[in-house]
């Protein structure tokens, strides 16, 4: 017998799915909707270009890619922030007491290696004590003795007062010690071995000389353990291989300096991502003060005045630089600005103007270059002009060329010589030149002592002034940061009014990535892969 159902019941039962249907969908609304799927992959393939026999020791390195990558690896008490200011990582630290030469720094607590120890005062004693000793090591090269053998110039000793106070005694009462306390930080049981326990985001997974690097998650890390569970590291001679390897999509992500990955600057697509990050190295234009052509403060300023640095940027760097009036970038909170009201801008009539002045006549409009007449005869505006290539590349000498061409256009016959890097060393060192084109690379302490002291170890120009002087040696024993900030300001200040260099720009490099990636504001050479364990 067939079962019909009533009108009524009918009605009840639409009504019943009608409201089923209504609470499931209010259930659907207030739930969190689903996270759109990341594109980026779990395992992301990192260039290398490093030593094919290098050691896996983190304090035993220099090379730029390696240095990025084990930063992964491994942390330090103190990080510079994207100011490049000094922060705590690692560890917080107290004011110095006493004469100013007394730190203490406070161990966080929980900190632990990949093997499971904690991390204690004692390991970081254990890795001041392998610095120590490696920078003593005379069977070492300087690029041997890794990126921190100078941690022993700023501090005079150090002591675990307990599980988790480090004390150091710095030689001099001065801010600098935090700045060298960016070492990384090693387990004292396992520091003479190659892949030695860190406490950072990634773990070493396994490693091929001349091959791979394998970086894993660190699940037991003590925040989120990150999304890209393993950078791999694939390794390349040099960076045109490296460049290749990313245009053929063997890796997701390059670093370099490589003149040939300017193409990408800028980028920002559906396929590469273009990031510029920065480097300690600095170009400048030394004048030789001793030599009589340059040691009237106003024929410097006319050579300042004839050098427009945006068409150096544009036509010999490709861009490839940031502009700089002072020793320091306009990126860190040393940076004074101030000192910008004495920067000579770009004007080669005032130039000209000025060589008026001096009694540098200019009377044959043919070859264009000034004269003096003096008892002996006409004496021709004739300047030396140096510079040395780096290896791979001819950014520099393109450089030299647009000087000598800046230079010429106001009067100044340029005599400009190639050397190689240790012919250029010599020639500096005996002050046989008037100008040189050359870089310098400071270390992540910012100390500019070694240019513009007396005794300095690359003061090539022979600059000297007693103000200057006090002024370096007032900035070793400013150990508090507003001091310290106000010391930087004044030699920037200084520097402008005496000229003893033309600082040109920092060099830059490219970072090229499949993937957007970075949350990092201030890029820097040697940290160029920090944000990778914020991916979410």
């Amino acid at each position: 017998m067939k079962c019909i159902k009533s009108t009524t019941t009918r009605r009840r039962t639409r009504r019943t799915w009608a409201h089923s249907v209504a609470a499931l969908l209010l259930v659907c609304l207030l739930l969190p909707a689903p996270a759109p799927a990341s594109n980026i992959p779990t395992t992301l393939r990192v260039a290398m270009v490093i030593s094919e026999t290098m050691p896996l020791h983190p304090l035993r390195i220099m090379d730029r890619d390696a240095v990025s990558l084990l930063g992964l690896v491994y942390e330090s008490l103190v990080v510079l922030d994207d100011d490049r200011r000094p922060a705590p990582k690692l560890a917080t630290w107290s004011n110095p007491s006493g004469d100013g030469t007394l730190w203490d720094f406070h161990i966080k607590s929980s900190i632990f290696f990949h093997d499971g120890r904690e991390l204690k005062a004692h390991d970081v004693k254990a890795t001041m004590d392998y610095i120590l000793m490696q920078s003593r090591d005379e069977t070492l090269s300087a690029h041997e003795k890794g990126l921190y053998s100078l941690l022993p110039n700023y501090c005079a000793s150090w002591e675990a007062v307990d599980d988790y106070t480090l004390r150091v005694r710095a030689k001099t009462p001065s801010y600098q010690l935090l700045y060298a306390m960016t070492f990384p930080v090693l387990q004292a049981q396992s520091i003479l071995m190659d892949n030695p326990p860190g406490t950072g985001p990634y773990r070493v997974d396994y490693y091929v000389p001349g091959a791979e690097l394998s970086i894993v998650g660190n699940t037991n890390w003590r925040e989120r353990p990150p999304y890209v569970s393993e950078v791999l590291g694939k390794w390349y001679p040099t960076d045109v291989a490296a460049l290749a390897a990313f245009e053929a999509e063997q890796v997701d992500i390059l670093m370099t300096r490589s003149p040939s990955a300017v193409r990408y600057r800028g980028t920002a697509s559906s396929r590469i991502n273009s990031y510029e990050y920065s480097t300690r190295q600095i170009e400048v234009l030394l004048f030789n003060l001793i030599s009589s052509r340059l040691d009237d403060p106003l024929m410097r300023e006319v050579i300042c005045r004839a050098i427009d640095k945006t068409r150096l940027i544009q036509n010999a760097y490709q861009n490839t630089v940031t502009e700089t009036n002072t020793l320091q970038s306009r990126a860190s909170w040393l940076y004074n600005r101030s000192s910008e009201v004495r920067t000579f801008s770009y004007s080669p009539d005032e130039a000209k103007d000025l060589l008026d002045k001096l009694g540098w006549d200019l009377i044959n409009e043919e070859n264009g270059v000034r004269y003096r007449r003096t008892p002996s005869g006409d004496r021709d505006l004739e300047i030396r002009l140096g510079y040395y290539d780096e290896a791979g590349t001819s950014l520099r000498r393109e450089a030299a060329n647009e000087i000598k061409n800046m230079l010429s256009a106001i009067g100044f016959k340029v005599d400009m010589r190639q050397f190689d890097f240790d012919r250029a060393g010599k020639k500096l060192s005996a002050q046989d030149y008037d100008l040189f084109l050359c870089a310098f690379n400071f270390d992540i302490v910012p100390d500019p002592s070694f240019l513009l002291t007396p005794n300095g170890a690359m003061n090539f120009n022979r600059y000297k002034d007693d103000d200057m002087r006090d002024l370096c040696s007032e900035l070793r024993g400013a150990y508090r940061p507003e001091h310290y900030q106000s010391v930087w300001a004044d030699i920037q200040y200084k520097m402008a009014l005496d000229l003893p260099m033309l600082p040109l720009y920092f060099r830059d490099g490219v970072m090229l990535s499949r993937y957007p990636f970075s949350s990092v504001r201030d890029i820097r050479e040697f940290e160029l892969l920090a944000s990778m364990e914020r991916y979410q």
